[in-house]
């Protein structure tokens, strides 16, 4: 692998085997042998002497000759024991290298100038090595710079003298390692089946540790079990205008003086039973819909805590986070000199909205986190225009009318948007599940498999053994937003529904939570620690039987389902989803509006969603004021709550060991911002067909390590 290595055993090797005739022959030609050990001294006197020429000298790999024409080093610089370098600090290492160098380099000065760079590997008793490199630095003989990828790939100096190209390859490496979640141990085991392609695990632990640095993580000791972390918002926003891929809003932003930024949220259950989690997020916007993505990697985390998703959660573990967001907001950043104004919106789940804005929930009286509207009138959309949300109402009103307590966000309301994306999974997830209710009715439950097997959705029914009894509960496949985007534009709801005569009537099992809670009070059952599942057991065992009247009252006539204005509702709402995600409408407001009437009629009053309520009295508005309110959805939160999950499972220690889980993820997006600041990211090249393609080079390393 290093000729030079070769060189100074075969060195080595020539001088033992002359001593050991000479001492075989000891008894026999004594005076012969004391004439050699002479000469021998002779030579490690003549070190700086240069008496011999390069072309004098033998080639390489030749057995030796001459011993006078080998330069050997001088008998007063020997080394002595020295204590292994794990057990040194990093000025006793320079100190250790500095002394072998003091050794080996006269020696190697000597060697033939077609020698351009040596290392040598010094192997310890106890297992340990240390590499030392002549000449010394990242330079060869003649001053010219090496890097792995001119030399051998096999890294064997310490992580303080790798090269710069060495280093670079060091990154790239990390960040392959990372985003692919590989273990420490696996990465180990391939670098010892490869050591010539890929460097060492302690480089890339140190490397690591470097990045885990790029940007102060703060610990929210608040959190519970003190398990939190948070970084700077303005050192955040800088780092996300320098990125390579923002250059072009970059120019935007410099041009208009503003910058935006969308602030969002999210809580997930991590592990089943004992851990939750809540981060928030930082997106940069720009007024052009083309130079904005939904991917989680234009989401950068901002806080991550351990924790409920609840206000006093968020009061005690974000507060400082959004006394920053303000900061922000007030004084502007400088950029390339430049001062530029913020403008923040916020955008999140229903839930996480209420939450930071001190409002009651989606269930409560006073349910709309954006106007006044009772929920007793929730359903009515014959009102033009209910009274907005402010911050000066929140004050005047606190305690009443929803506001339950003071803002932990200062914003302008009018700033915090509908998300879109839960605003389409919230209607959409009710009108399939109408669809299901009645297919459950009419029991052609196979016939919806079929038609959902024919668009390629991938959909079942399934029964569910009652707690401590013998009663059993039908459920089915709950499907994501691609798949019910595929239902809304491809399911023939006239291949499973039949008209019907009473679509009041249906049975328990096809009921929905909120529908079960309404049955089970009119027996004035108490629901508050019941599950699905049990409050259908327990409305079984009431009425006796499996078919329940969802009508309010006994006078209310009987309602005649329709399956064609069923359809004729599906596509409108799926007319109204393609407005909403491309650009504004003057109209839309009066297509909202009449797409909720026909949704009463043709369903239920009490299915009416918040979201449908947002739909018509909001999302126009708010879609008129920013233009593309699609940009502003929370789907980049949500997949990157799920990576962020991922991660806890596949790239932390969970907490064992004195660590927090948070840290750790956290450390890994300050990895993840320095590689795609110094674009570590590999450019992938265009296909080309295997027959143009050269041999592979593991084939190349197999071929000449036979032995692997």
């Amino acid at each position: 692998m290093y000729c030079v290595s070769s060189d100074i055993v075969t060195y080595i090797r020539s001088l033992e085997q002359q001593v050991d005739q000479l001492n075989k022959k000891l008894e026999v030609v004594t005076q012969r042998k004391n004439k050699l050990e002479l000469d021998l001294a002779d030579c490690r006197l003549r070190i700086s002497e240069d008496e011999a020429n390069d072309e004098e000298r033998p080639p390489l790999g030749e057995p030796l000759q001459e011993l006078d024409n080998i330069p050997l080093p001088l008998q007063n610089k020997k080394l002595r024991s020295y204590t292994p370098p794990s057990k040194l600090s990093k000025d006793g290492r320079q100190s250790l290298k500095r002394r072998l160098h003091e050794v080996i380099d006269p020696t190697l000065n000597n060697f033939p100038n077609s020698i351009k760079r040596t290392k040598l590997i010094l192997h310890y008793n106890n297992g340990e090595t240390f590499d030392l490199y002549w000449p010394k630095g990242d330079v060869d003989r003649d001053g010219k710079k090496v890097s792995w990828s001119t030399t051998s790939r096999n890294i064997h100096c310490s992580f303080d003298d790798l090269s710069t190209g060495s280093r670079t390859i060091l990154r790239k490496v990390l960040r392959v390692k990372d985003r692919s979640n590989l273990s420490d141990s696996w990465y180990h085991e391939m670098h010892m089946i490869l050591p010539e392609a890929l460097p060492p695990i302690g480089h890339i632990k140190k490397e690591r540790s470097a990045q885990n640095d790029f940007m102060q993580i703060s610990t929210i000791n608040e959190a519970r079990n003190g398990n939190g972390v948070s970084r700077n918002v303005r050192s955040v926003i800088m780092s996300v205008l320098a990125l390579p891929e923002n250059k072009k809003l970059k120019e935007n932003i410099l041009t208009s003086g503003k910058v935006i930024m969308r602030f969002s949220g999210d809580g997930r259950r991590v592990t089943k039973i004992t851990c939750s989690g809540v981060m928030g997020t930082l997106k940069l916007l720009s007024e052009n819909a083309e130079d904005i993505g939904m991917s989680p990697m234009e989401e950068h985390c901002i806080y991550l805590y351990e924790g409920d998703e609840s206000y006093d959660y968020q009061q005690k573990c974000a507060i400082n986070i959004y006394e920053q967001l303000k900061e922000v907001s007030e004084n502007g950043i400088v950029f390339d000199n430049t001062n530029v104004d913020v403008e923040w919106y916020i955008t999140a789940d229903w839930k996480f909205t209420a939450i930071i804005l001190g409002l009651s929930g989606p269930c409560s009286q006073y349910f709309c986190a954006w106007c006044e509207c009772p929920k007793e009138r929730k359903s009515d959309f014959s009102v033009l225009k209910w009274t907005p949300r402010t911050q000066e109402r929140s004050s005047l009103y606190m305690g009443s009318m929803g506001y339950k307590k003071k803002t932990l966000v200062t914003a302008d309301w009018d700033n915090v948007l509908v998300d879109v994306l839960h605003l389409f999974l919230r209607v959409m997830g009710k009108l399939l599940n109408q669809v299901v209710s009645w297919t459950v009715q009419q029991r052609v439950q196979e016939q919806l498999v079929a038609e959902m097997r024919r668009i390629g959705v991938t959909f079942r029914f399934y029964s569910v053994q009652g707690v401590g009894c013998n009663t059993s509960v039908l459920k089915w496949s709950d499907l994501d937003g691609e798949e019910l985007k595929v239902v809304l534009k491809n399911l023939d709801l006239t291949n499973v529904l039949q008209d019907m005569a009473d679509k009041s009537v249906t049975q328990i099992d096809a009921l929905r939570k909120p529908q079960l809670i309404v049955q089970l009070q009119k027996h004035s059952i108490n629901t508050d620690k019941l599950s699905v599942a049990q409050m259908k057991v327990k409305l079984k065992e009431l009425i006796g039987n499996s078919m329940v009247s969802r009508s309010e009252t006994q006078q209310t006539p009987r309602v005649r389902l329709s399956v064609a204005r069923l359809v004729k509702l599906w596509k409108e709402f799926d007319s109204i989803m393609e407005q909403i995600n491309s650009s504004s409408d003057e109209t839309l407001e009066t297509k909202c509006r009449q797409w909720a009437m026909q949704f009463r009629v043709v369903t239920f009053d009490e299915d009416v969603t918040p979201y449908i309520h947002a739909l018509v009295y909001h999302v126009p508005q708010q879609l008129i004021k920013v233009r593309h309110l699609k940009h502003f959805c929370c789907q980049g939160v949500e997949k990157k709550n799920h990576l962020q999950n991922k991660r806890y499972h596949q790239g932390t220690q969970k907490g064992g060991r004195g660590t927090l889980w948070t840290k750790q993820v956290m450390q890994y997006e300050n990895r993840d911002m320095y590689a795609r600041l110094n674009d570590y990211d590999r450019t992938k090249r265009h296909w080309l067909s295997h027959s143009n393609q050269e041999e592979p080079v593991y084939r190349q390393i197999f071929d000449e390590n036979e032995d692997l």
